[in-house]
């Protein structure tokens, strides 16, 4: 370990190669635009990047990132762990224990409400020995399908709602309709103002004939030409179906650019999986869900509407 030398707050050089070996190594869908999403949509104070770093090369060894969701209008405080990566050719030294720690000791953050997503085989370790003990209702599905495979038209298009560019739509309305997703406890104001701003990302707000947000969706361009839907979330099925092919019918060459479409619903939106059926023709790649794991209690989101997570 003593040739292991931590870089706290890096900058994107060091971003740019998590994305790249998480993308080669575990099949990881990161961006390198994403870094400008955490930085500036949490901002400064409000996100980290911690690396590890072989000192003889210079070379990123591993990385784990904290992402704070401040308290707004008395929504409660939430601390999010991602990125937890450690190179193969240096697991098994403890050095994933030591980046792990060095984020969770932070003085800062003590006595709040942390979450992360887990793989099926440090679920356990992570709730007995780190305490994130407190569980959703459901697991973050991964499904993958080849772009060669999709075909957009057989998504059905209703006509009970309106389907708007982001630009056209109050970033209040969709903060509001996303607050009550949460259940009504964690703002993502900063990130979700950041997301909706960026001409980086594919993405569009599903109205009702009121004009309320009744769904919004965003794809944005990930790792070696792929793309990745995330947050998706809509009151149906139907609603999803029509904003999803919407979104998918405004990107430039689709078929031509990019090689695979990622999604991340509730394991248990069976809407959700009759659309990425749908949408594949059944050629689908689906991978091992997730676990969302919480310390002092789990976010109440609905698996029902929960299309395409992100963070």
């Amino acid at each position: 370990m003593e040739n292991i030398e931590f870089i706290n707050d890096a900058g994107l050089d060091r971003w740019k190669d998590v994305v790249r070996l998480t993308g080669e190594i575990e099949d990881w869908d990161l961006s390198d635009d994403d870094w400008h999403w955490w930085k500036n949509g949490f901002g400064p104070s409000n996100f980290n990047l911690l690396i590890a770093v072989d000192k003889k090369t210079s070379q990123t060894v591993g990385s784990i990132t904290s992402s704070y969701y401040e308290p707004i209008d008395g929504s409660e405080p939430l601390m999010i762990i991602g990125m937890f990566f450690v190179h193969p050719d240096y697991r098994g030294i403890g050095l994933g224990l030591q980046l792990f720690n060095r984020v969770v000791d932070d003085p800062r953050f003590k006595d709040i409400n942390w979450g992360l997503k887990s793989v099926p085989e440090m679920t356990k370790r992570y709730a007995s020995k780190f305490g994130y003990n407190k569980y959703t209702d459901w697991r973050v599905g991964a499904f993958k399908i080849p772009i060669k495979n999709m075909d957009p038209s057989t998504l059905e298009k209703i006509k009970e709602i309106t389907i708007a560019d982001a630009k056209d739509v109050e970033i209040e309305k969709i903060v509001k309709y996303d607050f009550n997703f949460q259940g009504k406890r964690v703002r993502r104001d900063g990130a979700l103002k950041f997301l909706f701003r960026e001409d980086n990302y594919f993405k569009k707000v599903a109205l009702d004939k009121d004009g309320e947000v009744v769904g919004y969706g965003i794809i944005r361009k990930t790792f070696n030409n792929q793309i990745t839907a995330g947050p998706m979330y809509a009151e149906t099925p139907e609603i999803a179906g029509t904003l999803l092919r919407e979104i998918l019918e405004s990107i430039p060459n689709l078929k031509s650019e990019y090689t695979n479409l990622w999604f991340f619903p509730a394991d248990t939106n069976k809407g959700a999986i009759e659309l990425i059926q749908k949408l594949s023709g059944g050629k689908v790649i689906e991978f091992e869900a997730w676990y969302e794991q919480f310390t002092k209690s789990a976010v109440p989101t609905d698996g029902n509407k929960t299309f395409s997570v992100m963070e």
